[in-house]
């Protein structure tokens, strides 16, 4: 499938070459107050896979779908899960913890309402996610009224549950 062919180290791009003369993404694809990207919801979720530093069977699954439903390319997904390695080698992705799909769905969530709208990409992304992970519409509005920036002083992204 394709995610196994991402899993399996594919060359990334954009990027830049490490010491061992892997290639791996040169940034981040999220940036809080701007719209969420295809790579950038995939990148969030290859995180929250790795959070734990083992990419389980279910997880696999789950990035397997979504790097299908976002039409991403092996190589671009490679490069965004080994990225995801990396942050995780570096002790960059929090505390380690399985993968939460319902405190995924929340930051992400709070990087698509970080810019004060939910554009057509976006709100394709969400509902497939909801759909995944069988979040209803009720639960959807509780956390965007959570996650949902209130004046200049927003705050950071949510909190490890």
């Amino acid at each position: 499938s394709e995610c196994t062919i991402i899993l399996q180290g594919a060359v990334p791009h954009p990027s830049v070459t490490d010491a061992g003369g892997r290639k791996r993404v040169s940034h981040d694809y999220y940036e809080r107050g701007k719209p969420l990207t295809r790579e950038g919801l995939f990148q969030l979720v290859a995180e929250e896979a790795y959070r734990d530093g083992v990419i389980e069977e279910a997880e696999r699954r789950v990035l397997d779908s979504i790097a299908r439903f976002l039409r991403l390319d092996t190589e671009k997904g490679g490069a965004i899960v080994e990225t995801a390695r990396d942050k995780f080698e570096a002790g960059r992705l929090g505390k380690e913890r399985p993968m939460k799909p319902k405190a995924l769905y929340r930051q992400i969530l709070w990087y698509v309402a970080s810019d004060a709208t939910i554009d057509e990409l976006e709100a394709s992304m969400l509902a497939g996610l909801r759909k995944m992970f069988k979040i209803s519409n009720a639960q959807h509005l509780r956390i965007l009224a959570e996650v949902r920036p209130r004046g200049k002083a927003a705050g950071g992204p949510p909190r490890d549950e």
